[in-house]
């Protein structure tokens, strides 16, 4: 309802709110708190706060790879879903696509890629076009770079490492 009224940092809070019980209730690094971490990230897309977004991100990153394991072929789902997150609030063409999108974007297509290939084996289809997308994906980064002299802000592209599966508000 915060959501359709436009109130989006009421909504935001909401969300947050929902995420530390979902973490009381089940763990801080449950699975199910991620479908509201795809809400609050998509709110701080929509607030213009692509270092918050990055971080929300990350947490769900983090959560997902601590639950299945960082090379189990069960991560893939995941790993798909938050690429095609990033691919449906980031549009590849869109006026805010910056270098930081593609790092992230070549990122999420390599563990996509990766765990596509553990799933179904190298000599497959399925990995060919993961690979394939994912070369296509640093082959526009490329050109991107060079024609606009970009290069990513360290602090919207999404490192795993940094994230301890806990999102803070500031």
């Amino acid at each position: 309802t915060l959501l359709a009224l436009g109130e989006l940092e009421e909504a935001r809070d909401a969300f947050h709110r929902t995420v530390m019980v979902s973490r009381v209730n089940s763990g801080p690094k449950s699975l199910e708190q991620t479908n509201y971490l795809y809400s609050v990230a998509e709110i701080e897309l929509r607030l213009g706060d692509a270092e918050a977004t990055t971080r929300v991100l990350e947490t769900i990153y983090t959560i997902h790879n601590s639950h299945y394991g960082e090379f189990n072929p069960d991560l893939l789902p995941a790993m798909q879903q938050l690429h095609d997150w990033y691919v449906e609030k980031k549009p590849l063409f869109a006026g805010q696509f910056r270098a930081a999108d593609f790092q992230n974007l070549a990122l999420l297509g390599a563990r996509v890629a990766q765990l596509t290939e553990a799933r179904y084996g190298l000599g497959t289809p399925e990995a060919a076009a993961q690979y394939r997308a994912l070369g296509q994906i640093h082959f526009r980064a490329i050109i991107y770079m060079i024609q606009t002299g970009e290069f990513p802000n360290i602090d919207h592209v999404i490192d795993p490492g940094r994230s301890d599966g806990q999102t803070t508000r500031q």
